[in-house]
């Protein structure tokens, strides 16, 4: 700013009022990052983490999940087989009905177990193969670990599951048990 206009009341009210304006700016946005529920949370936070390792922005919510399930150490999570046989079961019905509904259908996959499966979009192909498999292996449950690239802290609970320690590898971690479907349902329903 020029030496004149130091000491100008017009001058000092005009940057008062640009920095109040500043103020509210940041209040507001720091409101709305607090309002995030864990979803959205976990989808802006993955879809950061994927857009940094692949050097892109062009992301597609079935990009970010193909990433995150093709490379699950780095992600900070591992899909796992629940211990109890019902919940085995029910999960796995509940990822057949999700995947249906929100990606073989939309994306229009075929699964035909001759020519095995196909579509138009490679990353919907992909995904769709990957869940498949995880599904018949019983693999219907996801723990996302915290202190991680999707989950920075370390909250008591999130996405409504109470956090707990899993092993990841030889080393067992605090992080959250949520089923598969559900993660999948998150990511696809805010594309």
């Amino acid at each position: 700013m020029d030496r004149e206009y130091l000491g100008d009341p017009k001058v000092d009210e005009m940057v008062q009022h640009t920095l109040d304006i500043v103020k509210e700016l940041r209040e507001v946005k720091r409101n709305e990052r607090l309002a995030l529920n864990d979803a959205d949370s976990l989808v802006m936070l993955a879809y950061k983490f994927v857009g940094d390792e692949l050097k892109t922005t062009q992301l597609t919510a079935v990009k970010v999940l193909r990433f995150l399930l093709e490379n699950p150490q780095r992600a900070g999570i591992r899909l796992t087989t629940p211990r109890n046989s019902d919940d085995i079961n029910r999960m796995k019905t509940d990822l057949e009905v999700t995947l249906d509904k929100y990606l073989k259908t939309p994306y229009d996959i075929n699964d035909d177990p001759a020519k095995g499966v196909s579509g138009k979009d490679p990353d919907a192909v992909a995904l769709y193969t990957i869940l498949r498999n995880a599904k018949n292996d019983d693999k219907v449950q996801v723990v996302l670990f915290a202190r991680s690239p999707l989950i920075p802290g370390a909250p008591k609970e999130f996405l409504g599951a109470l956090g707990g320690g899993y092993m990841d590898g030889d080393v067992k971690r605090f992080g959250y048990a949520i089923p598969l479907a559900e993660l999948i349902r998150i990511f696809l329903t805010k594309r």
